[in-house]
């Protein structure tokens, strides 16, 4: 998502940047950092809003599946709530099979969660393999 990545550059490091350029004016500096910033919060603004922005996803042990929202981290929208639905997932043919819960210690295989939201859908698809899993997709809807 190349919104997170704009958005990931603070005030201060867009300042870092437009100093490296050792403009001659500071009028000039200043006008060009306000630019950058009101550039990247238009950025964040539109692409984060289009589709779901769940993100930094994370598992833990026990196979609770967290995550963030980036349009209100940045404040461009309010977190919608949402509904977390656990499938295994076969690979090869696609097929999904609900499951109440997902839990790796008794699981060998492929499996997805799914966040939907007003925003849309998220698929996070998840690998486990000798007890350990990892997240190894992304797919939003």
């Amino acid at each position: 998502m190349a919104a997170k990545i704009v958005m990931s550059f603070s005030e201060t490091d867009i300042r870092a940047i437009v100093r490296s350029g050792e403009l001659s004016d500071p009028e000039d500096e200043e006008y060009l950092v306000q630019v950058l910033i009101e550039r990247r919060n238009k950025i964040g603004a539109t692409w984060l809003t289009r589709l779901s922005s769940f993100d930094e996803f994370e598992l833990t042990d026990e196979g609770q599946l967290k995550f963030g929202h980036l349009a209100s981290y940045y404040d461009f929208k309010r977190r919608p709530e949402c509904q977390l639905s656990w499938f295994r997932f076969n690979n090869k043919t696609g097929e999904r099979e609900p499951i109440s819960e997902f839990q790796p210690k008794n699981y060998e295989g492929y499996s997805v969660a799914v966040i939907s939201s007003t925003e849309g859908e998220v698929d996070v698809y998840v690998r486990t393999m000798a007890g350990k899993s990892q997240i190894v997709g992304v797919d939003r809807k």
